[in-house]
């Protein structure tokens, strides 16, 4: 929507705004849908020596700081309806965005959290020197209630 509205704007060829807008709208897009079509086919899957998560936060505060930048720029510099319209709904996607952030940032510490934990029971398993025998579990059991 944000796009269209600055397509629509007076000035889109001569304006620097415009065009650095409609750049940073069109990224976003494809920047989704790759995302999107990343997980939808299960690619992650298949490199799994790479944390997705972390990936995907650090790409998404990228898009945050771009949409956010490109909307103060426009909404500085637009001088008709559709110039202040697209900056709304781009200060919107951007706060979209910031709400998606979070959602992956906490789904990599979860990630982080059941690695540390499946390394600890591993090394449990194997016998390994640091844990004796009778010892508590190397973790706390808030974190994993079927622990013991």
């Amino acid at each position: 929507m944000a796009f269209l509205l600055s397509e629509i704007g007076v000035c889109f060829w001569t304006c620097g705004a415009y065009n650095f807008f409609s750049f940073v709208t069109i990224t976003s897009l494809l920047y989704e849908l790759w995302t999107f079509l990343w997980y939808l086919t299960h690619g992650y899957m298949k490199i799994s020596r790479v944390c997705w998560e972390k990936v995907d936060f650090i790409g998404t505060c990228v898009v945050i700081g771009l949409n956010l930048l490109a909307s103060i720029i426009l909404a500085a510099q637009a001088y008709d309806g559709t110039g202040s319209a697209a900056a709304a709904f781009g200060f919107l996607a951007t706060i979209s965005f910031i709400a998606g952030a979070y959602v992956t940032w906490k789904l990599w510490k979860e990630g982080q959290e059941k690695v540390r934990i499946a390394k600890l029971e591993a090394q449990a398993a194997a016998g390994s020197p640091d844990f004796e025998q009778g010892s508590p579990p190397p973790y706390d059991s808030a974190i994993n209630p079927n622990a013991i």
